[in-house]
């Protein structure tokens, strides 16, 4: 992934997988978060064989279904053209100096393996001769079913049934298989041991070299990529089934000219927009922010609860109770405690990956979301969802209070790592509108759920708890120097726009960022997704907290929850090209 996102960065193309492709009346395009965009030239890295499901391989899910028509119809041109890979068939070395000597009218520069391809007659008959002399391989693919199902293999090291088998094979089905000599390789030292016992060892490798066209015609570049086996013994046929890999250097003893494809300094134009977002990778970004607060709301939950055992305080406690038992609907962790238990329910939500809601689980979707688009986060954002990944992974061996509060505070620190690093470093593009957006559909869900739940109860306790998973204490203590009191909280974490907790705030925040992302809607016209943030956040700001009910705030959800899915619709999922009519 390093390496693709690496040369489409410096030949400044757009990385895509095939789920950013469609191909509609023979035509490629990539979905954007501004509509599908045509795309003439792809160049490829996947197999052929799993480039287009509907014509190749039909259990791919990797390629673009309908691609193979486009590239029949010529309405797209692709680098590393689909079968290309045909020249690296085993079967097409046994033809190579006689096309050099027809095609090129010169002897090949350098012998190739001397091959015998089983589909015809003579050498069919030569390779059974001389099985046990041979290496017996696939001739078209890398394996084959059977006893090539790893791939080639020696024919002397095969037992009387394994070779009776693949002679009969042969014969049957000749066309299959190539017979080649076996080839003894030379060797690279290899440092070996480590301490007083470190040594250096001959191990056998193989050298890949490179070539490249230019107008001059073809340059062997320097340098290029070893394989070196771990049995001192290994033929070229088994070093495929193990050993390490290493790069080769060309050294030299002066200053290399250095080579580059990127224009002169001189000549770079100003821009501070980049290249179009693909749908998956805005995609991402949004489920990446959601998940991400919603592992913080259920963290918050817990520490919440953790914090009342280690105070042996009970005020609160059962409207906790009931907002973590929604993370843990499921699961061993919630039966062993047994499902009332405060404690039970705790520890399931730290440890339990069995509920998907749980801290554990929420923490890996995160991961999951941002490593598909590692090319558009910082290396220290990055690492702070990785670890937040690997610190809610370990086992959490004491059940008390206080362990819980520690894990929760640590992995709420490294969510706040993130955020810090997300508002202070990611540029304000359409990327970071995605993450923002994900992020506060999914605090106001948060805020609004535990509002509806511990802001309409008489139990002692349930106004503190709303507080405290607002994280508003502190604000609520300057303003009103008094216990809490439902009508002054309710406003606080419900309606006052300048709370960065309050739902208020998140209705605003979504607003205008969806007011800066390309719109989907008649000039002049709000686009649903915007229709629903602008009456969400007029009513909220002319909301009264004496008035407000369960009910009320339950339609809220609603609308947080239809906002999500008409973003999704507008921005990715596939749509007609532009100017073409479609159903919105």
């Amino acid at each position: 992934y390093f390496e693709h996102a690496y040369l489409a960065r410096y030949l400044g193309f757009v990385l895509v997988e095939g789920g950013d492709l469609t191909v509609r009346d023979d035509t490629v395009y990539m979905r954007t978060i501004s509509g599908l965009k045509r795309a003439d030239v792809l160049l490829r890295r996947l197999d052929s064989d799993f480039a287009d499901p509907l014509e190749f391989n039909p259990a791919s899910r990797l390629g673009v279904p309908g691609l193979a028509g486009a590239v029949r119809q010529r309405n797209v041109a692709i680098a590393n053209a689909l079968g290309s890979g045909v020249v690296e068939a085993r079967a097409m070395l046994g033809f190579l100096p006689g096309i050099a000597r027809r095609v090129l009218g010169e002897e090949l520069l350098l012998p190739n393996v001397a091959t015998w391809w089983c589909g015809q007659t003579m050498e069919r008959d030569h390779v059974i001769e001389n099985f046990d002399r041979m290496v017996i391989a696939p001739a078209l693919g890398a394996t084959l079913p059977g006893i090539l199902a790893r791939g080639p293999v020696l024919g002397s090291a095969l037992s009387p049934e394994e070779r009776s088998e693949l002679i009969h094979a042969i014969g049957r089905r000749g066309s299959d298989y190539v017979g080649q000599e076996v080839v003894r390789l030379s060797t690279t030292p290899v440092w070996r041991g480590e301490g007083e016992n470190a040594h250096l060892e001959p191990r056998p490798s193989i050298l890949r070299l490179y070539v490249a066209r230019s107008a001059e015609g073809w340059t062997v570049m320097p340098g290029g990529f070893c394989r070196i086996s771990d049995r001192p013994d290994a033929r070229a046929v088994t070093l495929q089934q193990g050993g390490v890999s290493a790069d080769v250097w060309v050294l030299s003893d002066r200053p290399v000219a250095e080579t580059t494809l990127l224009s002169s300094p001189d000549s770079v134009a100003l821009r501070r927009t980049t290249l179009t977002l693909p749908s998956r990778a805005g995609e991402n970004l949004f489920w990446l922010g959601r998940y991400l607060e919603r592992t913080e709301a259920a963290l918050r939950i817990v520490r919440a609860i953790a914090g009342r055992l280690v105070e042996a305080e009970g005020n609160g406690s059962s409207v906790m109770t009931r907002l973590v038992g929604t993370l843990v609907a499921s699961g061993a962790a919630v039966a062993e405690r047994g499902p009332t238990q405060p404690a039970g329910l705790a520890f399931a939500a730290l440890t339990d990956r069995a509920s998907f809601n749980t801290v554990p689980r929420l923490a890996e979707a995160s991961r999951r979301a941002a490593s598909v688009i590692r090319d558009r986060l910082s290396p220290d954002a990055w690492r702070a969802v990785a670890d937040l990944e690997t610190f809610t992974q370990r086992p959490l061996h004491g059940r008390t209070g206080s362990d819980m509060l520690e894990r929760a505070n640590e992995a709420l620190r490294l969510i706040a790592a993130f955020s810090g690093l997300a508002q202070e470093n990611m540029v304000r593009q359409h990327g970071w509108r995605f993450m923002e957006l994900g992020r506060r559909i999914d605090r106001g869900l948060a805020i609004a759920r535990a509002a509806r739940m511990c802001g309409f109860d008489a139990r002692p306790g349930d106004l503190d708890a709303l507080l405290e998973l607002a994280d508003s204490q502190i604000t609520y203590r300057i303003r009103y120097v008094m216990q809490a009191v439902r009508v002054p909280v309710l406003d606080l974490v419900l309606l006052d726009s300048s709370n960065p907790r309050a739902l208020a705030f998140q209705a605003d925040r979504i607003r205008r960022a969806l007011s800066e992302l390309p719109a989907h809607a008649p000039a002049g016209m709000l686009a649903p997704a915007d229709r629903l943030a602008s009456r969400l956040f007029a009513e909220l700001e002319t909301g009264d907290a004496a008035t407000l009910t369960t009910n009320a705030i339950f339609a809220h959800e609603q609308t947080l929850m239809r906002i999500s899915d008409e973003i999704a619709l507008a921005y990715f999922t596939h749509r007609a090209p532009p100017g073409e009519a479609s159903g919105d």
